[in-house]
């Protein structure tokens, strides 16, 4: 076939187009001119036309490219500001919710491979006393602060265990000797002013306390030694509203505030602490960094964004996929019966092994007993002792940390900082908060639909002057209780608890920030309105295209028949009424009043 001139094609797709717009024009005008009410002129008597009239604000295009860069300028502003800034990033159109969730805590000494005390074959790994800076007995320069130590385990640590979000880990011992001083009886008036006397004590850190000889025995005060490494095991679950799970289902992250690392091992007095922890807030700015995992353990991923996934726009296919899912389902019914009363009747559960773990996302590996570890790891049991021992890592069961990671993490040091009394953070102890602080909001990325549950830690030293806890000792003298010993136990208070926001889409919060957007606008109008009225040089042409000057009504007639105000120069009413077409619709047409002297005198004087 022979081919049409140049243009031919778009020309005839043009007039398609241009058709298809006349006719719903016409469709929309015949729908219009359909309804009985546009049929009608008047209804109960009023004109149709007056009734459903419709006001709109008249406007002026100035066509000068100043004027409109600097307001374009503005709405831009306003956009990033807006849909950038709150809506894309900071998810201001979302509603967020507390979360909600209980936190647990594991504590173990440090042991040989990271294996569990409580298991046979697991070998303690301490540090060497004559290697610690604090024990009497260290190979170097020594300070004041040095007294006996000694190694405490995981049970002899905190008899009590731990069944909550707190966790008291001793870091000194004082033992005390008391003696009773006397017994109501008739020779005292059955009244004591003291029941008991301490022994006097020697060889005090601080006056009167911290001995470490008293009544004659020696070692009466001592610190726990190699408490730094004892690591902690954190596991927390979450929930809010539909969004619930543990940390074992997603990778765990620490927040890291650079401020509060400390560089150096200077000593900080009670004031300096103070200063330091009021001027060292990272107000959120935390840099995260994701836990490695434990050796042979396969942790969870953060899944990534997946484009159809995330903003739905494979649902209709998934919904296919589903009904067709169903009828398959049904048609296996019958077998899935059969065979779970098959399973029922022969024993069909498995029988797990002594370390199996429960199957979750971020454990799908298992480590046995101590034996299995040594054959899957290439160190070996004695060159693992003199390593330098994990900080911080994943695990089957939770997020393990090193005593001496979280004080690093919140900037504390147990032998450097003191409090107003001069002892140190080893002697008085302190406290220590962690959060596990969960989110599932990310920017640009959770407007689409992303939003998988994340959770991070964060660390911070609450301080205290003293943290301490006073208990019967467990071997008591035997002229107990005429004689009785105590425990002054002075350590590090470790909080765990669950914090952080789920955010979910709300309609109404969308519609403030829109509305936020509007009166934006509208402020960026008013901006670039004063600028040229009153600093640019266009300020005349620019008043006089957006205002409208009226004479002054002081100098106008009003007429008698309709009270319409005309200029001195015109001789007949020129009033129409209100709501009224000037150009459809005659003037009043009324004759001008004649003026009185004084009247007359100033029309002649203003026309001259």
């Amino acid at each position: 076939a022979p081919l049409g001139p140049p243009g031919a094609g778009s020309d005839m797709a043009a007039a398609r187009a241009g058709a298809a717009a006349a006719g719903l024009r016409a469709a929309l005008t015949d729908l219009l001119h359909g309804m009985p009410i546009m049929r009608s002129e008047r209804i109960l008597g009023m004109d149709t036309d007056e009734v459903l009239a419709y006001s709109t604000k008249k406007v002026v295009w100035i066509r000068d490219r100043y004027v409109g860069f600097c307001y374009y300028s503005l709405i831009f502003v306003v956009i990033v500001w807006v849909v950038g800034w709150q809506i894309l990033w900071k998810h201001e159109h979302f509603l967020t919710k507390d979360v909600e969730g209980l936190a647990r805590m594991w504590y173990s000494h440090p042991t040989m491979n990271n294996c569990d005390p409580e298991k046979a074959g697991c070998k303690s790994n301490f540090t060497n006393l004559q290697a610690l800076s604090y024990c009497d007995v260290f190979k170097g320069p020594g300070s004041q602060q040095q007294a006996h130590c000694k190694y405490e385990d995981k049970l002899s640590l905190v008899p009590g265990g731990v069944t909550d979000e707190k966790l008291f880990l001793t870091t000194a011992i004082e033992l005390v000797t008391e003696v009773r001083d006397c017994n109501p009886s008739e020779k005292n008036g059955y009244y004591c002013d003291n029941t008991y006397s301490a022994e006097p004590g020697s060889r005090c850190l601080h006056p009167g306390v911290l001995c470490r000889e008293r009544g004659g025995r020696k070692d009466q005060f001592f610190y726990v030694a190699d408490i730094k490494n004892f690591k902690i095991r954190f596991t927390s679950s979450y929930a809010r509203d539909n969004i619930r799970g543990t940390s074992l289902m997603h990778p765990a992250f620490v927040g890291v505030c650079e401020k509060l690392l400390r560089v150096d091992h200077r000593n900080r007095t009670w004031s300096e602490r103070k200063n330091v922890l009021e001027s060292n807030h990272c107000e959120g700015k935390l840099d995260l960094v994701k836990l490695p995992c434990e050796f042979g353990v396969d942790c969870a991923d953060m899944r990534k964004f997946d484009i159809l996934e995330d903003t739905g726009v494979n649902v209709v296919s998934k919904n296919i996929q589903n009904s067709m899912k169903e009828i398959k389902n049904k048609s296996e019914s019958l077998r899935h019966k059969v065979l779970d009363a098959a399973t029922f009747f022969t024993g069909g559960r498995k029988r797990h092994p002594e370390h199996s773990l429960l199957h979750t996302d971020k454990a799908q590996s298992t480590i046995g007993s101590v034996a299995e570890v040594e054959a899957a790891s290439p160190i070996t049991m004695e060159a693992n002792a003199k390593s330098t021992m994990h900080t911080e890592y994943s695990d089957n069961w939770g997020d393990v940390f090193s005593v001496a990671r979280l004080l690093q993490l919140a900037g504390a040091d147990l032998d450097a900082d003191f409090n107003m009394d001069g002892w140190t953070t080893r002697q008085a102890g302190t406290v220590l908060e962690v959060r596990a602080v969960y989110n599932n909001l990310y920017p640009i990325l959770s407007t689409f639909g992303y939003k998988p549950v994340q959770y991070h830690y964060e660390v911070s030293e609450l301080m205290l002057p003293y943290v301490s806890r006073m208990q019967l000792a467990a071997v008591q003298p035997p002229e107990y209780p005429e004689k009785r010993v105590y425990e002054v136990r002075y350590g590090i208070l470790i909080h765990f608890k669950v914090a952080g926001t789920f955010g979910f889409f709300n309609f109404v919060y969308l519609l403030l920030m829109l509305t936020a957007a509007f009166a934006l606008t509208a402020t960026a109008t008013t901006l670039t309105d004063l600028f040229f009225l009153y600093l640019s040089d266009h300020s005349d042409n620019f008043f006089h295209l957006k205002y409208e000057v009226t004479p002054d009504f002081s100098d106008m007639w009003r007429c008698d028949t309709c009270g319409f105000y005309n200029q001195d120069d015109q001789h007949t009413c020129r009033g129409v009424p209100k709501f009224m077409c000037p150009n459809t619709t005659p003037p009043c047409g009324a004759a001008r009043p004649p003026l009185s002297g004084e009247a007359s005198a100033k029309s002649e004087a203003k026309a001259a």
